[in-house]
């Protein structure tokens, strides 16, 4: 069993909630991943882009174990 204070599950929450949906939008044929990274930086409060690449590749980190 792993213990989390309620800041880290809060954060990793965030960040799950961020790589679904970033995943989502940038399904969509022609889409723009800087305009993608736009959006989530206004939604979720974020003022750098170097954030949500970091984001994005923690969260694939613990699904594809790389």
């Amino acid at each position: 069993m792993i213990f989390k204070t309620p800041f880290a599950a809060a954060k990793e929450a965030k960040e799950k909630e961020l790589y679904k949906e970033y995943k989502q939008l940038i399904s969509v044929q022609g889409q723009s991943r800087t305009g993608v990274n736009k959006y989530l930086m206004d939604k979720y409060d974020i003022h750098s882009v170097s954030t949500v690449y970091a984001i994005i590749h923690r969260q694939e980190k613990l699904i594809f174990g790389e």
